[in-house]
């Protein structure tokens, strides 16, 4: 637990540094209730930006150097279950390093999430190369990954939650329609209850007579 906290902790400081949010420290306490305020408000921010946005159509889109993708599989089970919403940071691939889990472009329209267990400093172009493999897999992926095709590393992971980013995304216009209708419910009724608690003049009147 303790270690959940302090990655908890690193998150939220590179994204105060990123988004300029500041730093505050004021014991464990309250930095551990401030930490998880902005490090669930920026990932909600980013998968709101990454499910309305329309990307490139060349790999996952992204917002700020994020991105957030579904785990379809069960390759990666034990440390990414099937069905996790994972969000991946764009890195430079000079920084991966032998067990970080990374997200690379497998063809133009599929993206793999695997971990990464071997590296060729100089495979093409002078660039780095990754072996991956799926920890659930006896056998590494058959061909090595260049680093131009390396969407990012895999920087935190909520199991479960991938099928309900994917619905958002495939309903969004439905949620739009929701939300509107909720936001126009809530302002007719503070305006109805603000005139129920408008004093009444002419009461006041009756009142003093």
């Amino acid at each position: 637990m303790q270690a959940d906290v302090q990655s908890l902790h690193d998150l939220d400081r590179a994204f105060a540094e990123q988004f300029g949010l500041g730093s505050v420290e004021t014991g464990p306490k309250r930095k551990t209730r401030r930490s998880g305020v902005i490090f669930y408000a920026v990932l909600i921010a980013i998968v709101a930006g990454v499910i309305g946005f329309s990307g490139s159509g060349e790999g996952p889109r992204q917002i700020f150097g994020y991105s957030t993708l579904t785990i379809l599989t069960g390759s990666m089970q034990r440390e990414l279950p099937q069905g996790s919403l994972v969000l991946v940071k764009q890195v430079d691939p000079n920084t991966i390093e032998v067990g970080d889990n990374v997200t690379y472009m497998f063809s133009e329209s599929t993206s793999v999430t695997h971990k990464v267990v071997g590296i060729i400093e100089s495979y093409r172009d002078g660039q780095r190369g990754f072996e991956t493999r799926g920890v659930e897999n006896s056998a590494s992926d058959k061909e090595l990954v260049p680093a131009a095709n390396v969407v990012g590393k895999v920087i935190y992971h909520m199991p479960r939650a991938g099928a309900a980013a994917q619905w958002a995304g495939d309903h969004i216009l439905l949620i739009a329609i929701v939300l509107f209708g909720i936001g126009g419910l809530l302002i007719l009724l503070c305006k109805t209850i603000r005139f129920m608690l408008k004093p009444n003049p002419n009461l006041n009147k009756a009142v003093a007579l």
